[in-house]
């Protein structure tokens, strides 16, 4: 992945993460649907040493996230790099609705 440096000078103190992903940093797989932690699409991976827990990029402050590693469904895998493995078995087994939530049952999935 890329490393990010966010500056005060460039995001309001509001800014979640799944906003700074969606607009600021390029990567659109990280959906916001209900934008309160309810629906899952904003879930991302977050990495603390060799500790993997999910959460809700919606809920967590952009500005929270220092020294934190974030894997988006973008950094697990793409058609044209290769899918990662629960990727392609939602792919296989037509584990898609609409697509908008999706991204973010792959990344609760790929946490546990």
């Amino acid at each position: 992945g890329q490393q990010h440096t966010v500056s005060s000078k460039d995001l309001p103190i509001s800014t979640s993460l799944a906003e700074y992903l969606r607009y600021h940093a390029g990567m659109p797989g990280t959906k916001i649907g209900c934008g309160e932690g309810g629906c899952g699409a904003c879930t991302v991976a977050i990495h603390e040493g060799k500790t993997t827990t999910v959460a809700n990029s919606c809920l967590r402050p952009v500005w929270a996230m220092d020294g934190l590693s974030v894997t988006t469904t973008e950094g697990l895998g793409s058609v044209a790099k290769g899918l990662h493995r629960v990727q392609d078995a939602i792919v296989k087994n037509s584990g898609t609705q609409c697509g908008m939530c999706t991204p973010g049952m792959v990344m609760s999935i790929y946490g546990y």
